[in-house]
């Protein structure tokens, strides 16, 4: 089946961005229109299956005898790829006039899934990249210092903002936007979705986007910006601004700020910590 004849077509919305940027919160408010329905997961299926697999592809030489790149006309197979991933998709559309797709590391990959689905909606929420890296960071699965989580929010923004989509297929969403005025910013990411936007339709997506989820409890618990300056060293942000400072600047962040009670605020958790496990060793590192 052709990508016009698809029964998703027009259909899909793919909600991507730097992990720990947003992207589940921004999932759950796209999806809390009654007109949407959620994936449950993240399904890495364009970025972890399809991508590696239509490497294995040229569509130059169908007599070349090179490994691993057999030959194979581009729109044909785009085509069943569309169909492998409705197939995929398709399930959980049910009853629904649109489906949302949540996998933030697609946003590598926004030019392949936009030839792949020309017709979906693309949505990419950036967060104050110093957010991004102290969450990031704390999680078990997470890069091992700042400097890594930087560069990987880095090339997650900028892939995203290098896709070239045409401004009716990519939304930018900023995290600090929607935390701040979520009736404004909901009902702009609606009417570009092409979604009904009454004060009936945005009443519970309002409520789920004030409600907290998936938050790391990690030195700063709660949903807020800026929470790197209370737990980043100088050294910290020295080494997130060698890697993302200006990507920073070019978004429109502030540079160079720092709590000074970042350092005094990590040295207190540590003495809390130590005093409840029972020890007397605080200064040892």
């Amino acid at each position: 089946m052709s990508r016009a004849e698809s029964p998703l077509r027009g259909r899909m919305i793919f909600n991507v961005g730097a992990r720990r940027s947003g992207t589940y919160w921004l999932q759950r408010v796209v999806t809390a229109h009654p007109t949407v329905a959620a994936i449950p997961s993240e399904t890495h299926l364009l970025s972890h299956g399809i991508a590696p697999l239509l490497k294995l592809f040229q569509h130059e030489d169908p007599d070349s005898p090179e490994v691993g790149q057999a030959y194979a006309e581009r729109d044909a197979l785009i085509d069943a790829t569309r169909d492998l991933c409705d197939s995929v998709f398709s399930p959980y559309g049910a009853g629904c006039e649109r489906i949302a797709e949540r996998t933030p590391l697609h946003v590598l990959h926004l030019a392949l899934i936009a030839e792949i689905y020309p017709d979906a909606k693309f949505v990419h929420i950036i967060r104050d990249g110093r957010d991004v890296a102290r969450s990031i960071s704390a999680q078990p699965w997470g890069p091992a210092n700042i400097a890594g989580a930087a560069r990987e929010w880095r090339e997650c923004v900028v892939a995203g903002r290098a896709a070239a989509l045409k401004s009716d297929q990519l939304l930018e969403v900023r995290y600090e936007r929607l935390l701040k005025n979520p009736e404004k910013e909901i009902e702009r990411l609606y009417t570009w979705l092409g979604l009904p936007s009454s004060e009936q339709d945005l009443a519970y997506p309002l409520a789920e986007a004030r409600r907290e989820t998936n938050v790391d409890s990690r030195g700063v618990s709660g949903v807020a910006t800026g929470k790197w300056k209370r737990s980043f060293t100088h050294g910290d942000l020295t080494a997130f601004e060698r890697e993302g400072g200006a990507l920073l600047e070019e978004l429109g962040y502030q540079l160079g700020e720092h709590s000074a009670l970042a350092t005094g605020s990590r040295l207190a958790g540590r003495l809390s910590s130590r005093l409840r496990a029972g020890r007397n060793d605080v200064g040892a590192e």
